[in-house]
């Protein structure tokens, strides 16, 4: 074997190995939990941007009309949670899958 069938064989051998990490990483719990960034679309990261950007504004709003900031407040759970779903791939499968590494 020359040193260029030696190399071939060794890609091939690397892309079957690559091949094989995907897919347990395909199949692990977090894989079915989490979305990862590349798997959305630049529409998908724009209307989630404009959903955050408008969420803020709206929490800004609320203080300057007088409001008062808490950290008790509610929003702010709820802000967290929204940010959560960014990457969630189901929500029930997510939460599931967190509250498993909270325990």
């Amino acid at each position: 074997m020359n040193r260029e069938q030696e190399i071939e064989r060794e890609i091939l051998e690397k892309q079957e190995e690559l091949r094989k990490l995907k897919e347990i990483r395909k199949n692990s719990t977090r894989s079915k939990a989490v979305k990862e960034l590349e798997e959305y679309s630049i529409e998908d990261k724009v209307k989630f941007f404009d959903k955050m950007h408008r969420y803020a504004i709206n929490e800004l709003g609320e203080l300057e009309r007088g409001g008062e900031y808490s950290e008790d407040n509610d929003n702010d759970h709820y802000g967290w949670e929204e940010l959560m779903k960014i990457i969630a791939r189901d929500k029930k499968t997510f939460w599931d899958y967190y509250n498993s590494l909270t325990k």
